[in-house]
């Protein structure tokens, strides 16, 4: 792993921290950094409680190959978009709610 890549991986880890104090009403999942080869920036990793149509977060996974197209900073953004419709709406669909809320995150930081 590249000094680039540790460097924006860290970064990444304190918005991750930032993020948790600014919606401390959701559950504390952990960041897992992986090589995902660039196939994806990452995912949000869930659980269903079985019988039932509730989707319950695990952990965020987000590629450090640094072959992706966004860096982890700005997956992470995306990801955590997912986690506050999952746990408010149960929905993680891409829909224009979840785009503005991505955005909305990701200038909070500074990455857009």
């Amino acid at each position: 792993m590249n000094s680039y890549i540790k460097q924006v991986i860290s970064k990444t880890k304190k918005i991750h921290i930032q993020l948790k104090k600014m919606y401390p009403d959701l559950p504390k999942i952990k960041i897992e950094f992986k090589n995902l080869n660039g196939k994806s920036g990452g995912y949000l990793e869930t659980a269903r409680i079985r019988g039932t149509k509730l989707n319950i977060p695990q952990r965020i996974i987000i590629d450090n190959s640094g072959m992706f197209c966004f860096d982890p900073d700005y997956v992470l953004c995306h990801e955590f978009a997912h986690l506050i419709l999952c746990v408010h709406e149960n929905s993680l669909r891409h829909t224009k709610k979840h785009a503005h809320l991505t955005y909305k995150l990701a200038k909070k930081f500074n990455l857009v």
